[in-house]
C-alpha cells in the first residue's frame, strides 16, 4: 500500500514538472516573440526618424534664390519634401506607439494568475487523459494579440516607410536641378544615380518585403495535431523528418582467416571471437589448487 501511493504521488509530481516544463516554454516564446517585434519596431522607427530629420535639415539649410529657378521644379520640390517628411513621420510615430504598447502588455501573458490557471489545466489533463488528446495551449497568447491587433498597423507603418525613400531620392533628383542649375550636366548626373538606387531599392524591397511583412515571415513548421500521439499525456514532440542515408563505403574483403586488418596491419579479432572467448571465460571452473594452470594460456592469442 506505501509503494502505492508513493507510485502515485510520483507520477503527480511528474505530471506537475512536465506542466512546469510547458509552462516554462511558453513563457520563453512569448518572450522571444516580444523581443523580435520590438527590434522590427525600432528599426523601421529609427530609419523614418532618420530620413525625416536628413530631409528637414536639408531644406531649412539649402538656400537658393526663387526669382532665378524654374517655378514648376520648385513646386515639385516643395510637394517632394512634405510627402516626404509626412510620410517618415507617420511611420516614426506608428511604430513608437506600437512599440511601447507590446513592451507593456507583453509581460500580462505570463502572469502568476496565468501560470496557476495553465498549471491547473495540465494536472487536469494529465488526470482525465485518453489517447489521442493533447495537450493544453495557453488561451492568451502575445502572438494571436499581435495578430489581432498589431499586424495591420505594423504593415501600414512599413509601407509608408517604404513609400517615403523613392519620393526621397526624387527629392534629391530636384534638388540637384536647383543647386546646379548653372551646369546641366551634373545635375543629370545626380539623377542618373538617384535611378539606379531607386531601382535598386524596389529590387530589394521585391525580394525581402514578403518576409518582412507577409506570411513567409511567419515559421513554416509542422501541425502537432497532425502527428499521431503515442500514448503518453504529454506526448508533443515531432517524430524527425527522414533524411536521405549516405551511401556506406565499401569493405574490405575478409581475409582467409575470417579476421579484418586495421590501419596498421594487425589482425583485429571479430565480434563472434569477443563473444566465444567471454563465454569460455565466464564458464570456467575456479582453480584454487596449487600448480593449477588456465586453460586459455594455451590457446593461441586473439591478436598477433
Amino acid at each position: 500500500e506505501e509503494e502505492r501511493r508513493w507510485r502515485a504521488e510520483d507520477l503527480e509530481q511528474r505530471a506537475l514538472d512536465n506542466a512546469r516544463q510547458l509552462w516554462a516554454r511558453f513563457v520563453e516564446k512569448n518572450r522571444r516573440d516580444v523581443e523580435e517585434r520590438a527590434e522590427q519596431l525600432k528599426g523601421i522607427s529609427n530609419l523614418a526618424a532618420l530620413v525625416a530629420g536628413f530631409v528637414m535639415i536639408s531644406y531649412l539649410q539649402f538656400g537658393f534664390n526663387t526669382e532665378e529657378q524654374n517655378p514648376n521644379v520648385l513646386i515639385a520640390f516643395g510637394f517632394t519634401t512634405a510627402f516626404v517628411v509626412a510620410l517618415s513621420f507617420s511611420s516614426m510615430t506608428a511604430c513608437g506607439l506600437i512599440h511601447a504598447s507590446i513592451l507593456k502588455m507583453g509581460r500580462s501573458y505570463v502572469t502568476e494568475e496565468e501560470e496557476a490557471e495553465f498549471i491547473h489545466q495540465c494536472r487536469d489533463f494529465a488526470l482525465r487523459y485518453k489517447p489521442g488528446d493533447r495537450p493544453p495551449q495557453p488561451q492568451r497568447t502575445f502572438q494571436n494579440t499581435w495578430k489581432t491587433r498589431c499586424e495591420a498597423e505594423w504593415q501600414r507603418a512599413f509601407y509608408m516607410f517604404s513609400a517615403s525613400i523613392p519620393w526621397l531620392l526624387a527629392n534629391l533628383a530636384l534638388a540637384s536641378f536647383i543647386k546646379f542649375r548653372a551646369s546641366p550636366r551634373t545635375a543629370i548626373a545626380v539623377t542618373v544615380i538617384m535611378g539606379i538606387a531607386g531601382l535598386y531599392f524596389f529590387l530589394t524591397h521585391g525580394r525581402w518585403m514578403r518576409y518582412v511583412t507577409g506570411s513567409a515571415a511567419d515559421p513554416q513548421g509542422h501541425s502537432l495535431s497532425s502527428e499521431e500521439p503515442m500514448g503518453l499525456p504529454f506526448d508533443w514532440h515531432l517524430r524527425p523528418r527522414q533524411v536521405s542515408r549516405m551511401a556506406s563505403t565499401p569493405r574490405a574483403p575478409p581475409s582467409s582467416r575470417g579476421q579484418s586488418r586495421g590501419a596498421l596491419g594487425l589482425l583485429r579479432p571479430s565480434m563472434q571471437q569477443f563473444r566465444d572467448f567471454s563465454r569460455r571465460r565466464l564458464q570456467m571452473p575456479m582453480r584454487v589448487r596449487a600448480g593449477a594452470e588456465d586453460p586459455l594460456c594455451h590457446q593461441t592469442p586473439l591478436m598477433s
